[in-house]
């Protein structure tokens, strides 16, 4: 029990974790509490590829639908569906 205790206090000691890449879906290894998601080829890869410009959209219920109209130069918002 005293020699884990002794390896887990270890400054040389480098917690990793696997992790599947979210691009390639190979495995790989990165440092314990980082938030990387791509192993380093993609990485370099995905510096290339243009910035994401997804708007946040607040989530629809199953069966929700919105439309935008503008009425009068005021855009509105209509939604229909999603209770009874």
């Amino acid at each position: 029990m005293e020699a884990i205790m002794n390896i887990e206090n270890d400054p040389e000691l480098i917690h990793l974790e696997l992790k599947y890449c979210e691009r390639c879906g190979g495995l790989w290894l990165r440092l314990y509490g980082t938030q990387d998601v791509y192993c380093a080829p993609c990485r370099a890869a995905a510096t290339n590829l243009p910035a994401h410009r997804r708007k946040a959209t607040k989530p629809l219920l199953p069966g929700e639908q919105r439309f935008d109209l503008k009425a009068q130069g005021k855009a509105r918002t209509l939604q229909t569906g999603g209770r009874g």
